[in-house]
């Protein structure tokens, strides 16, 4: 017995095709692969912070950087920014959990800065998002 006709035995079903979108996850099926993508998520995260227009970038993280605990000098200097860097981090943690572990290493390094961000770590931080303009549509297979 199939696993379609054990659901139909117990419960009422109605086929409606194959899903291309699930809790906000975009499906696509190609011949031999499913890919899940989150476009739409990451526009509306380019958009909260005001990258929509940015200039996408090739890398995650930048190169060869390195971040570190922000002195009282850069952490005033993020202040004046007005950016909720947890909430940041915390939805780009989300993305990478859910279908993007390509972003992992470098949401773990913003996250060692939760408590105390400077200026340094939001430049990480809109660099993140700089790379996700310009790869919005990859996911996961």
């Amino acid at each position: 017995m199939s696993f379609k006709n054990a659901i139909e035995r117990q419960f009422q079903t109605k086929l409606l095709g194959s899903a291309e979108l699930m809790l906000g996850i975009k499906i696509v099926h190609e011949p031999k692969t499913i890919t899940l993508a989150q476009t739409h998520y990451i526009d509306s995260l380019l958009e909260r912070y005001g990258m929509t227009n940015c200039k996408p970038t090739a890398t995650p993280l930048i190169p060869n950087s390195h971040l570190e605990a922000a002195t009282r000098t850069a952490q005033e200097e993020f202040l004046s920014f007005k950016v909720n860097y947890q909430s940041a981090v915390g939805s780009l943690s989300y993305l990478s959990n859910a279908t993007r572990p390509d972003l992992s290493y470098s949401i773990s390094a913003l996250s060692q800065f939760l408590e105390n961000p400077g200026i340094l770590n939001l430049k990480a931080l809109l660099h993140v998002l700089k790379y996700l303009k310009g790869t919005n549509d990859v996911g996961s297979m």
